[in-house]
């Protein structure tokens, strides 16, 4: 008995191993070619893997697929991680009229020739603004037999938003008993939400620029960390960025603070110079450097200076490129300030490119030397031109209208209309186009409309907004009129509703008849 169970034994595995290699040989004879399924981001880029299963004995390969120009534009390409090595065979990857992808092998020695299955090449593409581009094999030739009939085509679609992104701004510093002013910035985002991890208020936690009261348990920690969350038009996602507020404790003394700020190549910036913890100012001197490489001396002004005019003599300095200063000498001992605010400003013109330290050289009040206790600041000059959107000024129609966009846009790749609501755009790339509002808008009544100005890294992009109301046509009655008779006098015409409407005779506007 046991010797007829290892015979069975034996001769099932026997069975099960030409089993196997009858479905190879079956496989092997009948080479599959895979492009995937992909989704990627708008202005990205994507890698499309050319995979081919059951492979045998390789010694030509032609493969040709083509794409849709318009929504991908061809970057590079590699056979890394391939199983047609370069050591084995002579290749050539290219783009032939434009839109089709070829791939070439040729067996270097028929005594070495793959078979298998596995990943040929990569194509790095990349990706316009919207659409779906369809991936389709029009020619696989494998030792000169064709295959084509046993392909599996792909496509890359292109979602037709972007993730939100929050900055939440520098760190900072502030001392017990202020507020802080907070400088966040958001693209792509549909809303925003700062939160906080101590126990402060916001003084609204939906805009960009809030002012931060802090708590009793932030200034026990001596900071706290404010985040900003940005969130995506849906079903696009967002993401949360968090800066660091310090809290200096009082007794500090007199200081002076600078700001961190981004500017534009060729631009215009203004550089606040701010005072703080001021106790009776007699008189203040300041002087401030600044890498005049990056940053042209181009003006002064003294808006909205706390030490005004009618307390002070006020002057402004330009020693020399890279160095200003500013001197105020109070008028009178008996009328002295106060507080803490700006004291002046300086007006730069920005360079191309870099970071420029702005940092206090002489912080001296009333003959102390307070320079130490400063908070220095920094001007950084992206290498580029941010995008910038405007959707319009906001409009009223009527249900049964279209409404007429006219948006603008400066250093934008590209451009793209998005609603809040369900309504549809007659072109959702062009700054002009039409919007026709759908059932979900005349029911709210309203609806937002954002034009989003794409750029590319690392500048930032840009949304706009408008506000569209939609007034639901009322139903008009009109009352009928007493019987008129030819020959009476003309009577005012009367008794439509809803009031204030307009009365027509015969196809004319009128008042009576």
């Amino acid at each position: 008995m046991s010797r007829f169970l290892l015979f069975l034994i034996s001769l099932m595995l026997s069975f099960a191993s030409l089993t196997a290699q009858e479905d190879f040989m079956s496989n092997r004879d009948n080479p599959q070619a895979i492009l995937p399924q992909l989704t990627a981001d708008p202005n990205s880029t994507v890698s499309v893997p050319l995979t081919i299963n059951n492979m045998s004995k390789v010694k030509s390969l032609s493969v040709i697929y083509t794409f849709d120009p318009q929504i991908l534009t061809y970057s590079s390409s590699s056979i890394s991680g391939g199983v047609l090595t370069a050591s084995m065979y002579n290749y050539l990857i290219e783009v032939i009229d434009g839109n089709k992808i070829k791939f070439t092998f040729n067996a270097k020695n028929t005594l070495f020739m793959y078979t298998g299955s596995g990943l040929v090449g990569t194509i790095n593409f990349e990706t316009g603004s919207y659409g779906t581009s369809p991936l389709i094999f029009t020619e696989i030739l494998i030792n000169t037999v064709t295959y084509l009939g046993n392909a599996i085509n792909g496509e890359v679609h292109i979602t037709p938003c972007y993730t939100a992104i929050a900055d939440a701004g520098p760190d900072a510093s502030i001392t017990v008993g202020q507020i802080y002013l907070l400088n966040g910035n958001a693209t792509n985002h549909s809303s925003v939400e700062w939160a906080t991890q101590g126990d402060g208020v916001f003084s609204n936690t939906n805009i960009l620029k809030p002012y931060y009261t802090p708590g009793s348990q932030d200034i026990a920690n001596g900071g706290v960390s404010l985040c900003l969350t940005a969130n995506g038009f849906s079903p696009c996602g967002g993401t949360t960025d968090c800066m660091y507020l310090s809290i200096l404790p009082e007794g500090t003394g007199a200081f002076g603070m600078l700001p961190n700020l981004y500017a534009d190549p060729g631009s215009t910036v203004i550089i606040p110079v701010q005072a703080h913890l001021l106790k009776s100012v007699t008189n203040l001197n300041i002087t401030i450097s600044y890498d005049s490489k990056i940053l042209t001396y181009s003006n002064f002004d003294f808006n909205n200076s706390v030490l005004t005019n009618s307390l002070y003599n006020r002057e402004f300095n330009f020693i020399a490129p890279g160095l200003v200063q500013f001197n105020f000498q109070c008028k009178s001992p008996a009328f002295t300030y106060t507080g803490s605010g700006v004291v002046g400003n300086i007006i730069f013109a920005v360079g191309n490119f870099g970071i420029s330290p702005i940092v206090f050289e002489e912080f001296t009040i009333n003959n102390d030397n307070n320079t130490e206790l400063c908070v220095n600041g920094q001007v950084y000059v992206s290498d580029c031109f941010n995008a910038v959107a405007f959707a319009g000024a906001n409009q009223t129609i009527c249900e049964d209208e279209t409404a007429t966009l006219n948006g603008s846009a400066n250093y934008y790749q590209s451009l793209k209309w998005v609603t809040t609501g369900d309504g549809s755009f007659s072109d959702i790339t062009s700054q002009n186009t039409i919007y026709t509002p759908g059932a979900q808008d005349i029911s709210a009544g309203n609806v937002e409309l954002c034009l989003i100005a794409y750029t590319n890294t690392p500048c930032m992009n840009d949304t706009s907004c408008l506000q569209l109301s939609i007034a639901q046509i009322p139903e008009v009655t009109l009352e009928p009129f007493d019987e008129y008779c030819e020959g009476d006098e003309p009577f005012t015409l009367t008794g439509g509703s809803p009031e204030g409407g307009v009365y027509y005779v015969d196809g004319q506007e009128a008042d009576t008849f």
